[in-house]
């Protein structure tokens, strides 16, 4: 799927005209719920992608157990929630531009790059997980538990992708 911001911006608007009557998208047309869905997804991805070596870097880190499950879940939330304000703001900006009637400007300030098309569901998978590490015991231990032990196999598998 090709990000075409016309559309983007047509599904905004119209999800939060519906909104405005206590409705969702989802409840008048599924499937342009689930399109405007893949489009916030990927502008989420987008900004996510634009942050990938510092992920890989505190991964890489802990993995190799250079920070403690402490500091790895202390700059892991920092940057995600970082992230996650930032594609927010984006969101923001674009429907602003949406409900002004604005010059179409969005398509020319940045351009997303195809090959963040799911990066966020490898930190997703983190984000699932993050809550289970205990700061109180060293990494290895951790690993044990019976939802962590294929952890660092499954993250770099999926990180090999990128």
């Amino acid at each position: 799927m090709n990000c075409d911001f016309l559309i983007y911006r047509k599904l905004m608007k119209e999800s939060k005209e519906i909104r405005k009557k206590g409705k969702f998208l989802w409840d008048y047309d599924e499937a342009k719920s689930h399109e405007l869905n893949q489009y916030l997804t990927f502008l989420d991805d987008d900004i996510v992608w634009q942050s990938r070596k510092e992920y890989f870097q505190i991964l890489e880190l802990f993995i190799s157990r250079s920070i403690t499950v402490e500091e790895f879940i202390q700059q892991y939330s920092h940057l995600r929630r970082s992230n996650l304000d930032a594609s927010e703001m984006r969101q923001k900006n674009l429907e602003a531009e949406a409900f002004a009637d604005l010059p179409k400007t969005s398509e020319i300030d940045f351009q997303l790059n195809p090959q963040s098309r799911g990066f966020t569901e490898i930190l997703s998978f983190i984000d699932s997980n993050i809550d289970l590490f205990n700061p109180d015991i060293d990494f290895d231990m951790n690993l044990k538990h019976p939802e962590l032990i294929d952890y660092r196999k499954q993250v770099g598998r999926n990180c090999l992708n990128y």
